[in-house]
């Protein structure tokens, strides 16, 4: 009993450590929106996503950094296809364990795909650390279900 109670309170911690990324779509007829939110393991200096929203978009990213906070470096781009999102401190520290919600970006058109291409993670010394993405459905649809999309 003792050893089941161990290898629960180890994946407990495992799990709650992970750097995950979260992308809610919602759909509707003339566009989509994307909320962006990482989940952070409290040992990444760094992030940086791809997201996949198709090529010829208009996109406004006016509301991607929205929610940067304590001094949060947040870059949010478009280009061949992807919604890019760095996000950093300026000063290269760790980024608090938790919740963060890095605002969000809407397309001109219903894109009925989004999905994360890359998701990366990095400590200190630029290795790259374990992290996994999702892609929520918000208006409509199942969820995916989540990939490692960087090391694992």
């Amino acid at each position: 009993m003792k050893n089941l109670l161990l290898t629960v309170a180890a994946l407990a911690s495992f799990a709650a450590s992970a750097n995950e990324l979260i992308v809610t779509a919602s759909v509707d007829r003339a566009s989509t929106t994307g909320a962006i939110d990482i989940m952070a393991a409290g040992d990444s200096v760094g992030y940086q996503a791809n997201i996949l929203v198709g090529e010829g978009q208009q996109l406004n990213l006016s509301a991607c950094s929205a929610s940067a906070r304590d001094g949060l470096q947040v870059q949010c781009t478009y280009a061949k296809g992807q919604v890019i999102v760095l996000l950093y401190f300026g000063d290269f520290r760790v980024i608090p364990a938790g919740r963060l919600n890095l605002g969000s970006f809407v397309t001109n058109a219903a894109v009925s795909n989004v999905s994360v291409k890359h998701f990366y993670a990095v400590d200190r010394a630029g290795v790259e650390l374990n992290a996994t993405s999702r892609v929520v459905n918000g208006a409509s649809g199942p969820a995916d279900p989540g990939l490692p999309t960087g090391k694992g």
